[in-house]
């Protein structure tokens, strides 16, 4: 049977109920109840708050019709205060929203259990798994929580979680958190989301802490094989991490963690906790119990800025290929250069610059497993280099200004006073010595770019390297350029946001600007209150973030961060946004009025062609400002279109294949309110 739109499916409920309505003396809580003059329908709880079925798709996967709606007077339905919104039945459907493809399964509680396959959802859906896919509006996936990752059949079951609860009380009133302990003292708890795993695999850990001290305090989330503190959390009773456990050596195959609460004055322990054991399914391959590695260099002596070979090689080691990968590090500041994986023998080939104070370099490999072990590192031979004439007289070199603003266009030239008739080469390197532009064969080379200051410099220094030679090309020359000096140039950011006092949910908008920006190679990222990267704007100076911003526990306030960086990881200026503080939660509103939808052309349309839907709210007890206008289509409804901020919504709306009955509908809400207007369901037929 094809579902219908809710305002029919509501309107059809409304109709088969009786005229007058139920006195609240007559039913009980755990039960669907709806107004006399609105036809949204409600969950009455167990607490006494009723909840909000916020999408068609919902409802269904609760209750197959609404023969059981209790209707009560509109003055009972404004007395009964609103919970929240119903999340979809655990194991009923799988869900995703429009804007992420990734596929969730539904958990007691409302926690979403990420899908790691196509193969996986067959297994637990069945070959036809797509039809049982439901998307969810945006603005609805904040109701949900974040659970484990689905990685085999032993972590999920349909069934199990279909049948374990009756009513939408049993998900809304479900919790994963550890019960409180029977004790007056200061306790804690720490919870394993599994106990046996295979390598690589996720673990949430749930730390609570109870009767918290009235000094200051943390929570320290701990492993107990190394003693390293995985996660510290101040002043919270909540401490909450994903964990990736690796066996440590080849007689190892579990792990455990403890959480401890600590006096910050003193970093004294007041009481700890452990988790469950960890076991890991490990094989019985992969850890290294022996082995080698040697380290190669093509050349011992080179002029500057010559490329040299680095070639790793392991030996003696039980571990197979597929596991291991090789990290190439220069030796004076330990910079990782390179690395390749699946192999035992791998090449590199680096070109090498004399640094100022020396005029050597040397190397070193570290190869290790898939579990992060390693054998002691090999060594390249040192590296001598020759250092070539600069400012040789038969390479010149200029530039058009020698006094920029970071972003200015400059023109580098060089000139080859006595070439030879063939076999050479001009190369114009920035001060990375990233080669920019390469000229062969002719006397003159020139390269336009913009110059952008980086971090704190105050000026920057090109070169130009001259290759000359009848049999390699062997480099002859390198010439700088004239220094460029930067003037005048800081850089500051400019934060914003709409509102400073909200809801927890409510939609915020963020904005950034970065003054004095580069005209190019920089980038701006906003960050939320927990140093999560929430959005990255590249080679603009405003950065914008709209979103909705959740209270966590008990906290009052939340502040963004902006960084302003450039390509090459300095970091230019950064920010943080105006304080967001969280207000009273309010009784949500009860919106009222009408929701209208028409189409233009009306009748039967060709297969392919286009119409247009205007959506209309009317007579609502809301301003047009706080409203939000969504077009709905199709039997299973997908959004068209939304439109914030106004009672109006226009959407063009291509038809399709011939041969269709295209439901379509509008839905009306409000800021901060508990329901939705729906307008009666139009339907658009193709021929």
């Amino acid at each position: 049977m094809k579902l219908r739109s809710l305002a029919v499916a509501l309107l059809a409920a409304t109709m088969a109920l009786p005229n007058a309505p139920v006195s609240a003396a007559t039913f009980s809580t755990n039960t669907a109840i709806k107004g006399e003059s609105n036809s949204a329908v409600y969950w009455y709880a167990t607490d006494g708050k009723r909840y909000v079925f916020p999408t068609e798709g919902t409802y269904y996967s609760w209750f197959p019709d609404f023969n059981n709606v209790r209707t009560i007077t509109d003055s009972e339905l404004a007395s009964i205060t609103i919970g929240g919104n119903v999340t979809y039945r655990p194991g009923s459907k799988m869900i995703k929203i429009t804007t992420d493809p990734r596929t969730y399964a539904v958990s007691k509680g409302g926690y979403l259990r990420l899908i790691t396959s196509e193969s996986m959802a067959i297994s637990l859906y069945g070959s036809e798994w797509a039809k049982q896919v439901h998307d969810l509006p945006d603005a609805f996936f904040v109701n949900y929580k974040m659970g484990n990752t689905i990685y085999s059949l032993n972590d999920f079951s349909v069934s199990n979680e279909y049948h374990g609860v009756v009513t939408p009380s049993d998900s809304i009133f479900n919790s994963s958190t550890p019960s409180t302990p029977n004790t007056g003292a200061v306790s804690v708890t720490l919870a394993a989301s599994r106990s046996y795993i295979s390598e690589g695999e996720s673990v949430t850990l749930t730390g609570r802490l109870f009767n918290a001290p009235s000094y200051n305090y943390r929570l320290d989330i701990i492993d107990v094989r190394s003693g390293s503190t995985i996660l510290a959390c101040s002043g919270t009773t909540v401490c909450d991490t994903v964990v990736t456990p690796y066996r440590n050596n080849v007689n190892t195959h579990n792990v455990q963690y403890y959480i401890a609460v600590k006096r910050i004055s003193d970093n004294s322990e007041i009481t700890r906790q452990y988790s469950p054991v960890i076991y890991i399914n490990a094989p019985t391959n992969g850890l290294f119990s022996s082995g080698s590695s040697k380290l190669e260099v093509s050349k011992t002596s080179i002029d500057d800025g010559e490329p040299v070979t680095l070639t790793a090689t392991a030996s003696n080691i039980n571990v197979a290929d597929n596991q291991l990968r090789m990290e190439f590090y220069r030796e004076r500041d330990n910079a990782l250069l390179y690395t390749c994986y699946d192999s035992r023998v791998c090449t590199y080939t680096h070109q090498v610059y004399a640094q100022s104070g020396s005029n050597s370099e040397r190397y070193y490999v570290i190869v290790k497993n898939d579990n992060n072990e390693q054998i002691p590192a090999a060594y390249s031979s040192r590296i001598s280099i020759t250092v070539g004439s600069t400012g040789n007289q038969n390479l010149f070199t200029s530039v058009d200004k020698t006094s920029i603003t970071s972003g200015d266009v400059v023109v580098f030239s060089s000139h080859i006073g006595i070439a030879p008739t063939t076999n050479y080469r001009t190369e114009i390197r920035d001060p990375k010595h990233n080669v920019l532009k390469t000229c062969n064969q002719v006397t003159n080379c020139s390269y336009t770019t913009n110059v952008t200051k980086v971090g704190s410099e105050s000026s920057v220094v090109y070169q130009a390297f001259y290759y000359a030679d009848t049999n390699n090309l062997a480099r002859y020359s390198v010439t700088t350029f004239p220094t460029i000096s930067f003037t005048g140039t800081s850089y500051s950011l400019n934060t914003s946001t709409n509102k400073t006092s909200i809801i927890s949910g409510e939609t915020v908008n963020f904005t950034a600007q970065l003054m004095n920006a580069p005209s190019t190679n920089y980038r701006i990222e906003i960050y939320d209150q927990n140093n999560t990267l929430r959005t990255t704007c590249n080679n603009t100076s405003y950065c914008y973030l709209v979103e909705a911003v959740n209270k966590s526990g008990s906290q009052s306030s939340v502040q963004y961060t902006v960084k302003a960086i450039d390509n090459y990881g300095t970091l230019l200026a950064t920010k943080t946004f105006p304080s967001i503080s969280f207000g009273v939660t309010a009784n949500p509103i009860i919106l009222t009025g009408t929701a209208s939808l028409t189409i233009s052309p009306s009748g039967t349309r060709p297969a392919g062609g286009t119409v247009t839907m205007t959506a209309t709210a009317s007579n609502t007890n809301v301003s047009a400002n706080n409203l939000t206008v969504r077009i709905w289509a199709g039997v299973t409804p997908v959004l068209v279109k939304t439109c914030t901020n106004t009672s109006t919504c226009t959407a063009s709306y291509n038809v399709g294949a011939a041969g269709q009955s295209i439901p379509v509908y509008a839905s009306v809400t409000a800021d901060n309110g508990s329901n939705s207007l729906l307008s009666t369901t139009s339907w658009i037929y193709t021929n």
